[in-house]
């Protein structure tokens, strides 16, 4: 077991990246563990992916057994299923969605926010939660290839999350 405080360099990160996972997720391994490898993490739910630069934790997969805001819990897993990201990093970002100034008052308002400026801006249809879990860690440059492709969401602390629209406007 590996015990992790928000103290820690790494958490904030390995706490984004861990986000979007499908916990609860029975029938599909990947989508329920962590893949560190070459000083990134990586997370999936299939419908999105989230990636960080990590230092400390070694090469392979690791389960979450506690997720709070202060403490994270987890354990080295198996996976033999892991899908390959590769594709995706290969894509052209090349057109950036700006988001301009949005008003919300509360996070739940936030993910609406976010959905109807990209719903305005560029086509693309999106899950509000998915947003509020991406924008909740800061402001993100948002940008696409084309809209049958993911939004690629870009930190300047490295963070990275890639989001497939649910359809197109």
């Amino acid at each position: 077991m590996i015990t992790l405080t928000n103290k820690q360099e790494d958490f904030e990160n390995i706490y984004f990246v861990s986000g979007a996972l499908s916990i609860k997720s029975t029938y599909r391994a990947y989508k329920t563990v962590l893949k560190v490898e070459n000083d990134k993490i990586y997370a999936t739910d299939g419908g999105r992916l989230h990636v960080a630069n990590i230092k400390m934790l070694k090469d392979g997969f690791y389960q979450i057994i506690k997720r709070t805001k202060t403490l994270m819990v987890l354990e080295n897993a198996e996976c033999d299923s892991y899908p390959n990201l590769n594709d995706i990093f290969q894509i052209d970002y090349k057109h950036n969605i700006d988001t301009g100034h949005l008003d919300y008052n509360t996070e739940k308002e936030m993910g609406f926010c976010y959905q109807i400026a990209l719903i305005n801006r560029s086509g693309f249809i999106v899950i509000p939660k998915q947003i509020n879990d991406i924008m909740s860690f800061g402001d993100f440059e948002i940008s696409y290839h084309k809209t049958t492709e993911p939004l690629f969401f870009k930190h300047n602390s490295g963070k990275e999350a890639y989001l497939m629209p649910v359809t197109e406007k």
